[in-house]
């Protein structure tokens, strides 16, 4: 009891979405709480698009699980994530990942859960590779195993800066299944923080279907695409 009111004290809880201390037994503040951008539900669950983008693309994977729009507090809560070594955002980020996938999708029908890899040397970068960390806290929560299951063999450009075809062009044959691993007729819980135009997702998606894996279900913290 002493510990945690120290702790309290000293190491504050913040909300991931906009970075005010908060309480420790919640998710986020209570002001985020009112205006996060959760996604409508007229949201395509193929490709988490909206509106829906399936008859421009050919996508390897099957579904995609979002809750948020890349959009306030949910774009925070990622960059913070991803560039300022709050890793530990992913905990309750995850709360509201976990609550859409059930919404959606039976999670007992998942086999694995696992994240789309960084390339090694940005990894050694960076410290850590935040979508990683993502999938262990879901699979926490969902009670499933989580592993590494893709590598990224080479690096690659950044991706923001990039349009549909590039970002295409830029992944092609860049990610491969780790050898010695049976995923035959597996269904797989592929994480990263956020889909722009699904390219990533898709190469991870197509070296997944590749070694034998059934089912591929995307899951994100935010889409890029919304409502105009």
């Amino acid at each position: 009891m002493l510990f945690d009111t120290l702790k309290g004290l000293f190491f504050p809880k913040r909300c991931p979405f906009c970075g005010e201390i908060m309480k420790e037994a919640m998710n986020c503040c209570e002001k985020c709480e009112q205006q996060l951008p959760y996604v409508r539900e007229g949201i395509c669950l193929n490709c988490g698009n909206d509106p829906c983008c399936c008859n421009k693309n050919d996508f390897c994977f099957d579904k995609v699980i979002v809750p948020f729009y890349y959009d306030l507090g949910c774009a925070y809560a990622i960059k913070q994530m991803k560039f300022h070594n709050k890793q530990h955002f992913a905990k309750n980020l995850s709360f509201y990942l976990e609550k859409r996938l059930k919404h959606c999708i039976d999670v007992n029908d998942i086999d694995i859960v696992t994240a789309v890899p960084m390339c090694s040397s940005d990894k050694k970068k960076r410290g850590y590779n935040q979508s990683e960390e993502l999938a262990k806290e879901l699979a926490k929560r969902i009670n499933k195993k989580c592993d590494n299951i893709i590598v990224k063999k080479s690096k690659t450009r950044k991706q923001h800066s990039l349009n549909r075809a590039q970002r295409q062009a830029n992944l092609k044959d860049c990610f491969k299944v780790l050898n010695g691993i049976d995923l035959t007729d597996k269904t797989i819980l592929l994480c990263d923080d956020v889909i722009t135009t699904g390219s990533t997702l898709n190469e991870c998606s197509i070296v997944l279907k590749k070694n034998g894996v059934k089912t591929i279900i995307c899951a994100t913290i935010g889409t890029t695409s919304c409502i105009k």
